[in-house]
């Protein structure tokens, strides 16, 4: 009895291992574009609940789904109306594993071990070594799976097990219950499973039993999402609850029907490792076709159950760093790259309005100005946190360049922050005490400056977010038209010097600084652009 405890749990640990080493290939290699698509197939309900089984069958993980939802969700990325459908689809995803683990593909799993381990290990490129780790992942599986079977073999002639099946299938709720524990301890619905198909393809496992297992598997698996959403805002909590809360109710419609249930799915298929795939399929269809009308109401419900306090509707902080993300540094990384897009917004807006300080004499928007400097602030801390916060056990090379390179970006904009707030403005605030204007050529000459500036500013930004050569080269060139165009426009100022004109001559070392400044401002942008073109050379 030892021995087939030994090999069970044996069986058991390369099941999930091989589980883990799937999920990691596929979580680093399409992590963010999932949450890319995500953003754009989400406006339809149906094509929501396709696009989650979708999701959910390439993350290999209904778990990992709805983890990502309670982050895309709380950062507002979007909706929790928009992120229903995709949690109905995504527990139909979670199915196709558990159909593919049904099937005796066992026989070929050290042959996928041995040629994914060759791919992985000794391949060069990229690309072969994602499918030597897709490999590996289903051949440690397969192998998992074949040692549980093997392991399950001796239980057939066992007394005590006979007793112990026979009285789970006199006991529902028990099966139910411990299911339910086994899966929240193991993290994964797909290993509960497998293990009750193991038994059953060693005969040991009846589909009578098997349903009640299917049911606690379910429930179980949303216990990681729930712990996310612990953690999280009103919408992260929301979205945690809604996925438990359908299947609790796909639990109580299928339960009173279980004995009619366990006969219709015996129909389908006369091997009991087939039946109990299918019972998993059908349940989790069933359940997204029945409640996918109820949707909306339920996303309305939860708001209503589950409101915003008032601190998170006042703080200023982070919007879309999700940490259930820091374990998949793909993903991660392009949260991080969102806030930055949002930290560029505000540094964007605090460089479009200090010229109207200048020209307006403005105080009120100089010191609303020096209020969105400290959100800045906020932002670069939070940020540089999160990211050096990433689960390192999995960072390729080339993301760590790209941590280095958004570092480097965040401390850039946060310098251009500090420049605009404690030179520019401070500039400006001297100039409006002493009552001080420009004269009519300069003040044009600024402002055309500053337009060109702003222009510049952009192309850097946007080359970033497109990670584009072409825009990152623009930017570069921009760089260097201002430089020549500072000098023209300092050059003009001197000459009206020379003319005498007193608006010139009031404020001649405002007017030559702030040219200077604003081209600073904009070259300090431009290291983004450097970045781009030199990571193109290493990759």
């Amino acid at each position: 009895m030892v021995e087939v405890i030994i090999n069970f749990c044996g069986g058991l640990a390369l099941f999930l291992l091989g589980l883990n080493f799937l999920r990691d290939a596929i979580q680093h290699f399409a992590g963010e574009r999932l949450r890319l698509v995500i953003q754009q197939f989400t406006s339809n309900r149906f094509l929501g609940m396709f696009w989650g089984a979708v999701f959910t069958v390439v993350l290999q993980s209904s778990t990992a789904m709805t983890v990502m939802l309670v982050g895309l969700t709380q950062s507002g990325i979007i909706s929790l109306t928009q992120a229903m459908p995709i949690l109905l689809g995504s527990d139909v995803g979670t199915t196709i594993t558990v159909q593919l683990i049904s099937f005796r593909l066992d026989r070929y799993s050290l042959f996928m071990v041995a040629l994914g381990f060759a791919l992985f290990f000794f391949g060069k490129k990229y690309r072969i070594k994602f499918a030597g780790q897709l490999l590996l992942g289903f051949g440690l599986i397969f192998y998992g799976i074949k040692v549980l079977i093997d392991s399950s073999l001796p239980l057939q002639n066992s007394e005590v097990f006979s007793i112990v099946l026979k009285y789970f299938g006199e006991n529902e709720m028990l099966c139910l219950i411990f299911s339910t524990i086994i899966t929240a301890l193991i993290h994964s619905s797909a290993a509960t499973l497998g293990v009750i198909i193991s038994l059953a393809i060693s005969g040991s496992m009846t589909i009578e039993v098997a349903i009640p297992f299917i049911y606690g598997a379910n429930i179980g698996t949303c216990f990681t999402a729930l712990l996310a959403g612990i953690g999280s805002d009103a919408n992260g909590k929301r979205t945690a609850v809604a996925h438990v809360l359908f299947k609790i109710i796909g639990v109580v419609i299928f339960y009173p029907f279980t004995e009619y249930f366990a006969y219709l799915v015996s129909q389908t298929d006369t091997s009991v490792a087939r039946q109990i795939a299918n019972a998993h399929t059908i349940f989790n269809l069933s359940i997204a076709i029945i409640l996918i009308p109820f949707s909306t109401l339920t996303a309305n419900i939860l708001k209503r159950f589950f409101r915003e306090s008032e601190k998170e509707g006042m703080e200023f902080k982070p919007k879309y760093l999700d940490r259930s993300a820091l374990s998949t540094p793909a993903l991660a990384l392009g949260y991080a790259s969102r806030e930055i897009m949002r930290m560029s917004s505000i540094v964007e807006s605090m460089l479009r309005d200090t010229i109207k300080v200048f020209i307006e004499h403005d105080l009120d928007l100089l010191e609303d100005i020096q209020r969105r400097d400290n959100k800045v602030d906020i932002l670069e801390r939070e940020i540089k946190f999160y990211i050096i916060s990433i689960d390192r056990t999995s960072v390729t090379k080339q993301q760590t360049r790209q941590e280095f390179d958004l570092i480097s970006f965040i401390s850039d904009l946060e310098n251009i922050g500090d420049l605009i707030n404690r030179t520019i403005l401070e500039m400006a605030r001297k100039m409006i005490k002493m009552g001080f204007h420009f004269s009519e050529e300069g003040k044009k000459e600024l402002m055309e400056f500053h337009k060109d500036v702003m222009e510049g500013f952009r192309l850097s930004i946007t080359a970033f977010d497109t990670n584009s050569e072409e825009l990152a080269r623009k930017a570069i060139n921009y760089k260097e038209v201002l430089i020549e165009k500072e000098k023209e426009f300092k050059e003009a100022h001197i000459q009206r010097l020379h003319k005498g004109l007193k608006e010139s001559i009031n404020t001649s070392s405002i007017h030559l600084e702030l040219l200077s400044h604003l081209r600073r401002a904009n070259s300090i942008a431009t290291r983004i652009a450097y970045a781009i073109l030199e990571r193109s050379k290493l990759e």
